[in-house]
């Protein structure tokens, strides 16, 4: 029994399981089939580790031991899906913001690969959370889902109004030492072409290849920058949006 290589082989299955949880719950999607496909071909190799460390001799892909094994890390997966579920909706690290419980937990942990240092997140979210219960009509509104920390479903009401805007919770993140990553863009790109869809003007612009003019050409900037509302109302920032909009005209 080689006990090392089924520790590592354990450890990645629940590492991954974990990261799946975060990303799905990042994109609002767990069930993505691709993701899924991806996930199933990279448990062969956590299984084959496992089962290299249990077995005595040799084992192959293409065999029916190695099929038990694998078949054994696919539940194993699920299962620590389900748990790693479980443990982020139990809500944790209660606060007191503007006369409302607050549990920051579910937004510090959903907020893991946009923001990877934990104590930089604990402190968005607080920052977050107390410009939505400044104004009494969204705490009264959203009460119950401050209560339970839902952020992502405040977050996903808000975004379909002007009011995600105007209350500048955007600017929590200039105080944050921010690096853009592929899941930073790719959640900025999925917000522009939800709001964009909404209005017309997907009848003249190519919403899609626009969005991926934007963040490259945000990108030669600090992501703190971007999200600073004095950047936003910049000649930089209008000349970005003017021309990308020229670039990608029907």
């Amino acid at each position: 029994m080689n006990r090392f290589k089924i520790i590592i082989g354990a450890l990645l299955l629940w590492g991954s399981a974990r990261e799946y949880v975060s990303a799905g719950m990042q994109l609002g999607n767990l069930h993505s089939p691709f993701t899924i496909i991806f996930m199933l071909l990279l448990i062969i190799l956590f299984a084959w580790l496992i089962g290299s460390g249990f077995s005595k001799k040799k084992i192959k892909i293409r065999s029916i031991e190695f099929l038990r094994y694998y078949i054994f890390s696919v539940i194993a997966f699920i299962v620590l899906v389900f748990i790693s579920i479980a443990s982020l909706s139990i809500p944790k690290d209660f606060v007191q913001i503007n006369g409302v419980k607050i549990p920051l937990s579910k937004c510090i942990d959903f907020n893991f690969r946009i923001i990877p240092n934990e104590v930089d997140r604990k402190e968005y979210c607080h920052c977050a959370f107390e410009k939505i219960t400044s104004q009494d009509d969204l705490k009264s509104r959203y009460r119950k889902q401050l209560e339970n920390g839902d952020m992502d479903k405040i977050y996903k009401d808000l975004q379909s109004t002007n009011k995600f805007y105007e209350l500048g919770i955007s600017d929590c993140m200039t105080s944050i030492n921010m690096k853009w990553t592929e899941t930073v863009a790719n959640s900025m790109k999925k917000s522009w072409i939800k709001q964009l869809k909404q209005t017309e003007f997907g009848d003249t612009i190519n919403i899609d290849t626009y969005c991926d003019c934007l963040i490259k050409e945000y990108k030669k900037y600090p992501l703190n920058k971007i999200k600073s509302n004095e950047f936003q109302e910049s000649k930089l920032s209008d000349s970005i949006y003017t021309d990308c909009i020229m670039k990608n005209k029907k």
